[in-house]
């Protein structure tokens, strides 16, 4: 058995080739070769071994259903794209798990999205108002805008960009990373925002904290998972009595995990796919 590792070949940065070796690593400890490849060159391989499996660890949707058609692949390409676009996510999460009250911008070809839209949404969602890009990591475009002016003039910015408009949801800037892997909590920890940031994406500065989910958090960790259909993935909510979903991550980072608390996600991710195969 051989397995192919995809990752995007504009993204050769030393946090992502980490990444990779520790996957490929990880199936080594099992006796299976996991052949690193960028998009790059997997859109010009013609084919691939009829016995191979791709762990695919990118956001090239094309790419991945492509492939779908030559081996199994983890996660989907469907999976996969639903959690790349945070107003597909939302869509296909709602009625299922307890997310903050969120609106999807309209579609644009030309122009902005209207003042009187975002008049409307603050009708609905309040102020201060989270702003959030359809696409992005790490906390990029995302915004806390307390006033109608801040409002309008970072959904300008954004332009014909898709976009969510999502309640604000005051957890005195503390968020939990919840692991899961195959309909099963792994690890997690919490994250303390900087001061001044509402954002506590590690990546922004923010700090990690030990922590483990109460039963209710798991289970809403899980079923989000399972709303995207993600075999794996990290999970982030606001952590509480009635913990609330922020979103689900198909391709999650994990070496702050691993530094931090010594679990290997990657080794379970292995575990997982092998099991899957055999």
């Amino acid at each position: 058995m051989k397995g192919f590792y995809i990752y995007n070949g504009g993204l050769l940065t030393p946090k992502f080739i980490e990444i990779r070796d520790l996957f490929v690593q990880a199936f080594a400890r099992r006796g299976v070769f996991l052949q690193p490849m960028t998009n790059d060159e997997a859109w010009l391989k013609e084919d691939f071994p009829s016995d191979s499996f791709c762990l695919f660890y990118d956001k090239d949707i094309p790419l991945c259903c492509k492939l779908e058609k030559s081996m199994p692949v983890f996660n989907s390409a469907s999976s996969i794209a639903l959690c790349d676009d945070k107003c597909l996510m939302a869509s296909a999460l709602s009625g299922k798990v307890k997310m903050p009250k969120q609106i999807c911008a309209p579609l644009r070809f030309f122009g902005s999205v209207p003042d009187s839209f975002l008049e409307e949404a603050i009708s609905l969602l309040g102020l201060p108002i989270v702003v959030k890009g359809a696409k992005g990591s790490f906390g990029a475009q995302i915004a806390l805008c307390r006033t109608k002016e801040e409002l309008f003039a970072f959904c300008k910015r954004l332009g014909e960009a898709p976009f969510l408009l999502q309640e604000y949801v005051d957890a005195g800037g503390r968020d939990a990373r919840i692991y899961v892997v195959d309909g099963k909590v792994f690890a997690s920890f919490a994250r303390q925002a900087r001061e001044g940031d509402f954002r506590a994406n590690v990546t922004n500065g923010g700090s990690m904290l030990v922590y483990e989910p109460t039963e209710r958090e798991k289970r809403l960790a899980i079923e989000a998972c399972k709303g995207v259909g993600a075999l794996f993935a990290g999970v982030d909510l606001i952590p509480g009595e009635d913990p609330v979903l922020l979103e689900v991550n198909s391709n999650a980072h994990f070496k702050n995990l691993l530094d931090f608390t010594s679990l290997s996600y990657a080794d379970a991710v292995a575990d997982c796919i092998l099991r899957k195969l055999s």
